[in-house]
């Protein structure tokens, strides 16, 4: 399966431009940089990640507090997910690669947040004012796991950088195979 993934990718990068994906590359490299220097901070993506979340909970809001909880962070790290899904059936290989590193962005805004499930300072956004509590908090409280809230956010932590490592390496090596297939 992954050799003919490769050939595609290899097929699909004949005369294309490879000079417009190297802002992409650039942000990309640029925000990894940002986020091994610690703290939290806001990206190009995070408005879009925060209108995600929110959406999610008012998605899941119908299938109880848990769920409908839970759907705000479930649905952050889903939709890049699917946007992914959706290249690779229009056969856009970069764009999967910028996907990829956006799953990794999300999981890491996700792990921020249940960073912050003890201490709570972060600012909370809510869509209708009422009720706003901490998701993460309640959550990881609700499962007795309140005490591993590091390991969680860890864990969390250790799947962005993965995820954005790779959508780095990919978009390099497709941008990379753009510039030797380019025609002249």
């Amino acid at each position: 399966m992954w050799q003919q993934v490769i050939a595609d990718i290899r097929d699909w990068s004949h005369g294309r431009q490879w000079w417009a994906r190297i802002p992409v590359l650039a942000m990309i490299v640029w925000l990894m940089l940002r986020q091994c220097q610690g703290g939290f901070y806001a990206t190009p993506l995070s408005s879009l990640n925060l209108g995600i979340h929110e959406a999610g909970h008012l998605l899941m809001g119908f299938a109880g507090q848990f769920i409908g909880t839970a759907a705000g962070s479930g649905f952050q790290i889903l939709a890049p997910l699917v946007a992914g899904v959706l290249f690779v059936r229009q056969r856009d290989w970069f764009a999967v690669s910028f996907c990829l590193f956006w799953v990794g962005v999300s999981t890491g805004e996700v792990g921020t947040y249940a960073s912050d499930a003890v201490d709570q300072v972060m600012p909370l956004v809510s869509i209708g004012g009422a009720d706003v509590y901490h998701d993460w908090a309640w959550m990881l409280d609700t499962m007795g796991l309140l005490a591993w809230t590091g390991t969680v956010a860890g864990c969390f932590y250790l799947v962005a950088i993965i995820c954005q490592a790779a959508g780095l390496a990919s978009g390099a090596w497709i941008t990379w195979l753009l510039w030797q297939n380019r025609t002249t």
